[in-house]
């Protein structure tokens, strides 16, 4: 909660900053703009120099935006495949398989701090979709699959802000808050004996994303 009031203070005193600059009337006004998730390879880049990032829960790698005066209605989705294999030998081992998509439908409202330099503000509607799957084999006659599927749908009120590197080129960083219903379902099996177990489970999530999301904007 003292997250959220403090992104509502924030979008509260940039407003109030905002009023006494005006936009630069000689740019062209393009309608429309391509974003590109730069984060991943950010994120490498810090990973490599002993330094881990936090990995967004609701991902999104493709966006685009179509700006009404000051304002834009967004669309973005993204997708992720990982596996990971730790089997020693032919008969012990773990290997698991996780994949998933999120989708989010935002809008978004924009005021100049200065000539390059904008802040915006806004909300996404959430829905992602996951699938995580787990095969352990602890020897040649004993093993355990796992695989939880989960949906879910939220909300995500956000605070960014765009620097203009070009008329058509600009950079993004934003902060979100994600509040998600989650509705999950387990199923397990132990071999030999092959015991079923399945297992429901509905929850809310909530994730704190820090200004770790580097959006590279293209307009036209």
């Amino acid at each position: 909660m003292k997250k959220v009031t403090l992104l509502i203070i924030l979008i509260c005193s940039l407003k109030a900053y905002s009023q006494n600059v005006s936009a630069d009337t000689t740019k062209k006004d393009f309608k429309n703009a391509i974003g590109i998730d730069a984060s991943t390879f950010v994120r490498q880049f810090f990973i490599s120099n002993n330094t881990s990032l936090p990995v967004q829960r609701f991902p999104t790698i493709l966006s685009y935006r179509r700006f009404i005066k000051s304002s834009a209605l967004k669309i973005a989705a993204g997708a992720y495949v990982q596996t990971t294999d730790n089997t020693t030998n032919d008969s012990v081992g773990n290997k698991t398989e996780n994949s998933g998509y999120c989708i989010r439908l935002g809008y978004e409202h924009y005021s100049y701090l200065g000539k390059r330099w904008m802040y915006y503000f806004g909300a996404d509607l959430i829905y992602a979709h996951s699938k995580d799957h787990s095969d352990t084999h602890f020897s040649t006659t004993s093993a355990s699959e796992y695989t939880t599927i989960a949906t879910d749908y939220g909300i995500s009120p956000l605070l960014g802000i765009n620097f203009q590197i070009t008329e058509r080129l600009s950079i993004a960083s934003e902060a979100s808050f994600d509040v998600a219903y989650e509705m999950g379902n387990t199923k397990s099996t132990a071999f030999p004996s092959g015991l079923d177990t399945h297992r429901s489970s509905n929850k809310i999530i909530t994730t704190f994303n820090a200004l770790q999301l580097i959006n590279l904007r293209i307009k036209f």
